[in-house]
């Protein structure tokens, strides 16, 4: 597998007696709201993954409220309208794995073909999931040794990720947060989902 083309991400979970379901995907939900946070049901948002140019659109519904379901991680921009505000452009957003991540949007009283552009000042907030993901990007794997160009060896880079890795199937150990090796669940873009090949049994 090409170096420059390979991208791992890493789900980590706590141990529980019944795993729920996880994605590779990501969420974008918020609010759209005036300068006085009245909220503006009916706004039209567009989230444009400017990596690949796709795009999702929906609108606010009656509190407001838009949500954008099963984003590909990457890089992200939103452009919210509404009739009698301006438009608003926030650019910047990045999107992780398993993320579920909140932004507010305030649009001011004027024609729409007005554009104010917001960057993305601070993290995403997360509020919603316990879940923790780390990905480990294209440009970490292109810089950093891969001894003996097995993947999960990049698991190692994860803060909290400990244990042995081994270039023979379930022959590794992977302990995540004091947790259970048999606990973690592996995502590889275009690769089907596998429990934790390392789990130490």
């Amino acid at each position: 597998m090409p170096r420059s083309c390979c991208a791992i991400a890493v789900l980590l979970l706590a141990w529980a007696p019944v795993a729920a379901p996880q994605t590779i995907t990501a969420t974008l939900q918020g609010t759209v709201a005036d300068p006085t946070e009245a909220v503006i049901p009916g706004a039209l948002v567009t989230v444009v993954n400017t990596a690949t140019n796709a795009q999702f659109v929906t609108e606010s519904n009656a509190a407001g409220r838009f949500v954008a379901p099963s984003l590909q991680p990457g890089p992200y921009r939103v452009v919210v309208e509404a009739e009698g505000f301006k438009r608003v452009e926030r650019i910047g957003l990045v999107l992780a794995v398993e993320q579920t991540a909140q932004i507010q949007v305030v649009l001011e009283v004027g024609a729409v073909t007005e554009v104010v552009e917001v960057s993305a000042e601070a993290p995403l907030l997360e509020s919603t999931t316990s879940s923790m993901g780390q990905v480990i990007d294209n440009q970490k794997i292109i810089n950093l040794p891969l001894n003996s160009r097995n993947p999960y060896r990049l698991a190692l880079l994860v803060p909290g990720v400990s244990g042995r890795i081994s270039d023979v199937f379930n022959g590794g150990r992977i302990l995540v947060n004091g947790g259970r090796p048999g606990t973690n669940i592996w995502f590889a873009p275009e690769v089907s989902t596998t429990p934790d090949p390392m789990n130490g049994g």
